[in-house]
């Protein structure tokens, strides 16, 4: 103990191999009824040396996940994983979590489009975010995996991911027409229905299609890897929803890697184990390099 009463620590190696800070902005704006309406984003964005003033090496540049927070549609907190994403940057991953209009502002693919805007925004400043753009992958969860998913199967080549990450995520609109859970799922007032302009999904199967990830896989298709994870007791979406995902995939030959959480919700506590982000980090790690 020193002289002044204080303890000593010395010899404690950094427990992370990069530091991280954090930065929020606008990546566009939208028209809404004659106002502006701002689509807002956060990145935490990994260093090495002092992230504070200089924020370390702007040198570096890192491989980038755009995350897609999901909220039934509605609006969303984007920070609802905001410790996951400090976790993934701590371990050298850019994460870029990304604003999307909810229902009621839009219909599909609106929020596609958005999220598309998105990466866009991430290219184009990949110099002040410290991107990779040739390592970008896409990850959402619940309707923020739909939206993810719908935009890596759906994106022009300069825009397509290297993989995409599915956490419980609506994957199948049509499949969803039948299904019951302890919510409703396919009315005009459901999240879906009402992504959908107010409708009940069997009554427009075509629509339902057109909005379902599924129905854009194909063997001749350009799919991005794919891991898919979901709670297999999931009460609010379906398990089923993935497993239609899966076998759609893997009838078509793509790479896909399929995780169900035995006993867990929707998005419950097993997701939160830093044993799951291993095996996200492992999976990016394998498909970015």
């Amino acid at each position: 103990m020193g002289q002044q009463g204080y303890k000593v620590i010395e010899g404690l190696p950094s427990q992370m191999p990069y530091q991280v800070y954090y930065q929020e902005g606008v990546y566009a704006v939208r028209d809404a009824d004659g106002r502006e309406r701002p689509l807002k984003y956060y990145a935490v964005i990994p260093t090495q040396g002092n992230p504070m003033g200089s924020r370390g090496n702007d040198s570096l540049r890192f491989p980038t996940v755009v995350y897609c927070q999901g909220s039934g549609w509605h609006q969303q907190w984007l920070w609802h994983h905001f410790a996951h994403h400090v976790r993934l940057a701590e371990r050298g991953f850019v994460v870029v979590s990304v604003e999307v209009r909810p229902y009621g502002e839009m219909v599909f693919p609106g929020e596609v489009d958005d999220f598309l805007d998105a990466v866009q925004f991430v290219h184009e400043h990949a110099a002040e975010l410290r991107v990779d753009t040739a390592r970008i992958a896409f990850w959402g969860d619940s309707s923020g995996a739909h939206t993810a998913l719908m935009a890596a199967y759906t994106a022009e080549a300069a825009l397509m991911p290297r993989c995409v990450v599915d956490w419980y995520g609506p994957a199948d609109l049509e499949l969803l027409s039948t299904q019951r859970s302890t919510m409703e799922l396919h009315g005009p007032e459901s999240p879906a229905g009402r992504l959908l302009g107010g409708i009940e999904l069997a009554d427009h199967l075509d629509l339902a299609r057109k909005a379902s990830p599924v129905g854009y896989v194909a063997p001749d298709a350009t799919i991005p890897p794919t891991l898919i994870m979901h709670g297999g007791a999931d009460p609010f979406l379906p398990f089923e929803q993935s497993v239609s995902l899966y076998e759609r995939l893997r009838d078509a030959n793509k790479e896909v890697e399929f995780y169900r959480m035995e006993g867990d919700g929707h998005g419950g506590g097993a997701f939160d184990n830093v044993a799951v982000l291993d095996i996200v980090e492992e999976f990016l790690r394998r498909q970015l390099g």
